[in-house]
């Protein structure tokens, strides 16, 4: 049996890099599969391989297996606790899972080996704002930016911040200098329009929203945003052109959540058969049910059948947890004009209190939809950042 020897261990060390490079080509090409496999490869010759731990974490990090992903950084961090990357990206994982107590240690210690890690300060200003501490979220991304004032994720969410505090015009400088100086950068542009109509410049939003359509017509989500802010400013037509022009998919309850919409202008324009055929159907079930007794109302008190539409909306209120209260507050709010026997102005008084509590959803789901595109695209995100801000 052949002695070890320095030069065998210099060979297998040289044969790992080469398999560890090869991996990571892998990675940049986003084949995660393959990659995973062959990290499984490195780690079966070498259990405690650094490199080999942290390959595997990217790949089931692509893969979207972020549980797993975590412990694969975690055990790169047991192996080199002094590497700043496996304690970052095993922050990031922890916050996408989510763990936000791992995440924010993960973070807190990445910081006390490189304090200048902008990718960490981002990190753990996402934390603290999930733990409702905006202050400190703000002293952390401040410091990303003055590291590196280009870092898109920082303004981003620090103009979220703005427009949590209602300094609208704020957020809406940053945004534009953003989207100005990254080009293409849907994420900043997505920001930017909600900027926008949080702020309802909604001429603003249209603009750029059509342009957005223009560059990328088969997206989906764009159009709808489209039909939505030209039914605030009054274009149904426009919103309907809108709605039409966003490409068929395959999934049924996308395209009924497409046609829901699409009664926002249809009712206005009215042409209440093609609403009535789409209401018929969509289910009267879960958030929906509010959405289609509300539009069922618009057409019943569209069309001066008064009775039916306050019966709708009455329904569309009691699905909210507190509908009851809120029919109660309608009902008082008639006697106290003396106005009960007036069905045109109780059927209004109701319209009004449906339409106001699906704004109310609407703006709350906006919030919700945020948070969720940040913890799809934040892996992706910020192992660039740490490729960019820490290194091997």
């Amino acid at each position: 049996m052949a002695e070890w020897s320095p030069r065998i261990k210099q060979v297998t060390d040289e044969q790992d890099k080469q398999q560890l490079a090869f991996v990571n080509s892998l990675l940049t090409e986003r084949r995660f599969d393959d990659a995973s496999k062959e990290a499984d490869k490195l780690l079966a010759n070498n259990p405690k391989s650094f490199g080999a731990h942290m390959a595997k974490g990217r790949a089931l990090q692509g893969l979207r297996k972020f549980k797993d992903a975590l412990n694969c950084f975690l055990q790169a961090a047991q192996i080199d606790p002094l590497q700043p990357s496996a304690h970052l990206m095993a922050g990031i994982c922890a916050f996408v899972v989510p763990d936000l107590p791992l995440a924010e240690k993960k973070f807190r210690t990445t910081l006390d080996i490189d304090s200048k890690s902008s990718a960490a300060h981002v990190g753990l200003s996402q934390v603290l704002v999930r733990n409702g501490d905006n202050n400190q979220a703000r002293e952390h991304l401040d410091k990303a930016l003055r590291i590196n004032p280009e870092m898109s994720m920082a303004v981003i969410l620090k103009a979220r911040l703005d427009l949590k505090d209602g300094d609208a015009d704020s957020a809406i400088i940053q945004l534009q200098d953003q989207v100005r100086r990254t080009p293409n950068n849907r994420t900043a542009e997505f920001a930017l329009i909600g900027a926008y109509m949080q702020d309802e410049r909604w001429q603003e939003a249209e603009a750029l929203l059509s342009r957005m359509v223009s560059d990328n017509p088969n997206d989906a989500i764009m159009h709808g945003l489209l039909g939505r802010v030209r039914v605030k400013r009054g274009d149904f037509k426009g919103a309907e052109e809108a709605y039409r022009q966003a490409p068929v998919s395959h999934n049924r309850i996308q395209n009924l959540a497409r046609n829901v919409q699409m009664l926002d202008a249809l009712v206005p324009q009215g042409k209440y058969e093609e609403a009535r055929k789409i209401l018929s159907q969509v289910p009267k079930m879960g958030p929906l049910a509010a959405i289609v007794n509300t539009r069922y109302g618009d057409v019943y008190k569209a069309e001066g059948n008064y009775q039916q539409a306050i019966a709708s909306y009455r329904a569309a209120l009691l699905r909210d947890n507190q509908g009851e209260a809120m029919v109660a507050a309608v009902e008082q709010a008639v006697a106290d004009a003396g106005r009960a026997d007036d069905s045109p102005f109780v059927a209004q008084r109701f319209a009004d209190a449906a339409n106001e509590a699906l704004e109310k959803k609407r703006k709350s789901f906006a919030d919700q939809d945020w948070q969720e595109m940040l913890e799809k695209y934040r892996p992706n995100i910020m192992a660039m950042m740490e490729d960019r801000d820490i290194g091997g």
